[in-house]
């Protein structure tokens, strides 16, 4: 009977100590500061025909950001690109700017498709590729726009 009890206290003075082990390491004692969470991405449309690249819109910054409760929808930071092709070629969308060339996937005529990329601010030219007819279109890029941090409803 004794043997027994002083297994029982030797098995919760194991307990005690890997509890204190396991709350000892909870806090390595550096202050931790959360980063804040990037801007909502934006939304790009491009349309290629036979006879131009039409985007919209055209401009992602100038005098809307100015607006505070515009600000989070405007400027430099990542946007997603929906691309259809409405031409007789093939087509592969190429914006050219600040950044290095960012390259959409190729398309066939009458489909769509769709890619993501980092814009910086500055003049961007929108060409349809070396096969295309298309005159190329002009993309204007403010400055960065802000986070997204206590913005609700996102995913």
């Amino acid at each position: 009977m004794q043997r027994s009890r002083s297994h029982k206290a030797g098995t919760a003075l194991i307990g005690a100590l890997s509890c204190a082990a396991i709350f000892a390491g909870c806090d390595s004692g550096d202050d931790f500061e959360n980063l804040q969470r990037p801007a909502s991405p934006i939304e790009l449309t491009a349309a290629v025909t036979n006879e131009k690249v039409k985007l919209g819109p055209s401009k992602v910054n100038t005098y809307e950001c100015a607006d505070p409760a515009l600000g989070s929808i405007c400027g430099a930071g990542l946007a997603n690109v929906t691309i259809a092709n409405l031409s007789d070629t093939d087509v592969v969308l190429n914006l050219d700017g600040p950044t290095a060339a960012n390259t959409a996937p190729t398309l066939a005529p009458a489909t769509n498709g769709s890619f993501k990329l980092v814009l910086e601010e500055g003049d961007y030219e929108v060409t349809a590729g070396p096969e295309s007819r298309a005159k190329s279109a002009t993309l204007v890029v403010g400055p960065e726009r802000s986070s997204a941090q206590n913005t609700l409803l996102l995913p």
